[in-house]
């Protein structure tokens, strides 16, 4: 298993690469779906169900994410914010509409974090970003050392996106 999560984190780091490269080149949106898409992968690979939730978001988040956050924050939270942000490019959705959910703003670069207005919570970018990459790290130590948690990401691993190889002299026309 040791390979294979290297493997993983090999992959899960790329993405959290390329989001800090959005963010130095001031592609915010692109940065934070890049950081939404990681945390739902590592949700997926957390749960032994074969597709993941909102729910699996949500725990995972609220056990390797919030506690690396520098403001008080909840997986339930952070999924309004990522279906608002995959869904809409923007900080509303379903779960801040109708159910109550804060509505997730952002800041970045030298700018601080104001107080947050009833019903919203600002995080920074930069914080959500490094708090995902400690949270990831964390995850990746627990596969390591939980078997059955190993086994079945071992097993969701063969269904992961490779690139398809086709053989000179052998396409199709």
């Amino acid at each position: 298993m040791y390979k294979e999560a290297m493997l993983i984190g090999k992959s899960l780091s790329d993405n959290l690469k390329l989001a800090k490269e959005s963010i130095h080149r001031s592609m915010f949106p692109q940065a934070l779906i890049l950081i939404y898409v990681t945390i739902d992968t590592n949700a997926w690979l957390n749960t032994p169900n074969t597709y993941s939730k909102g729910e699996d978001f949500q725990k995972w988040s609220d056990k390797y994410l919030c506690p690396n956050l520098e403001v008080k924050c909840t997986g339930k939270e952070l999924w309004g914010a990522r279906c608002g942000v995959l869904h809409n490019v923007s900080s509303k959705s379903e779960s801040t509409e109708k159910h109550g959910v804060r509505e997730i703003h952002y800041v970045w670069g030298t700018q601080t974090v104001p107080p947050p207005k009833e019903g919203f919570l600002i995080l920074h970018i930069e914080n959500l970003l490094e708090s995902l990459g400690k949270g990831t790290v964390m995850f990746i130590d627990d596969l390591l050392s939980d078997p059955p948690l190993s086994d079945y990401v071992e097993q969701k691993l063969k269904k992961i996106l490779k690139p398809v190889v086709t053989i000179r002299g052998n396409e199709k026309n």
